[in-house]
């Protein structure tokens, strides 16, 4: 059974290409954040021989640097909504 990009859009109802797009980027980006994840905990841990909660800690600290904001991190800038000012 081959893959249907139209089995996605009944899924997730996808109403225009900005979505999808924005949920590529979001997938890409946790993506990302996790392999540094492991990728850092891997290297302290196994190459330098340092503590678990050392490596896991650092770890933990890389990704958030890299996960996208609304997601917990530190990622992408979003762009901020100005409030009306109330006047007396």
């Amino acid at each position: 059974m081959a893959f249907s990009f139209e089995i996605f859009y009944n899924i997730y109802e996808v109403k225009t290409m900005k979505d999808f797009v924005r949920f590529l980027k979001f997938t890409l980006f946790s993506i990302s954040a996790g392999l540094i994840e492991i990728g850092t905990f891997t290297l302290l841990n196994e190459v330098f021989h340092l503590p678990y909660w050392v490596s896991y800690l650092t770890g933990l600290k890389c990704e958030a640097v890299v996960k996208p904001r609304h997601s917990g991190g530190a990622g992408v800038p979003q762009p901020s909504v100005a409030r009306p000012v109330e006047r007396q």
